[in-house]
């Protein structure tokens, strides 16, 4: 599968290209309450300092859906550092011991190399959206 890594400090996180819509570097002005989208900062979500530098808006489930109706989620993330091609059956599956806990639901998989990668679980950021959304 292709991925886009983002780096942060001591770990990568891998986001699988086809639940990615469109990368962009990040401009503070995008940040409009108003257009229903919905923002998840990466760094915020496991306190770290890191300077956000692309937003990185996720495709919707449906690909066929409408686009226009400004209800994107969109991951505030890094710098992408690269694409790669990375094998599905290289992510090992998150520890059944952390089953329990947040850190289960936003990634998929874990890949060791000279520091962890971890696969992003698009679909639970999608699925909160849409929930906060129709809520």
């Amino acid at each position: 599968m292709r991925v886009f890594l983002c780096s942060f400090d001591g770990f990568l996180i891998a986001i699988p290209m086809d639940s990615v819509s469109s990368i962009c570097i990040y401009n503070k002005v995008q940040h409009n309450e108003d257009n229903r989208n919905t923002y998840v900062s990466l760094p915020m979500l496991f306190n770290l300092q890191s300077e956000i530098r692309n937003s990185i808006v996720l495709k919707k489930p449906n690909a066929n859906e409408d686009d226009s109706d400004g209800n994107k989620t969109i991951l505030l993330s890094t710098r992408v550092e690269r694409e790669e091609e990375i094998h599905d059956g290289e992510f090992f599956p998150i520890p059944k011991t952390l089953n329990k806990t947040l850190f289960s639901a936003l990634f998929s998989g874990v890949l060791f190399v000279s520091q962890p990668v971890f696969l992003l679980n698009s679909d639970y950021f999608i699925n909160k959206a849409n929930k906060e959304a129709s809520a």
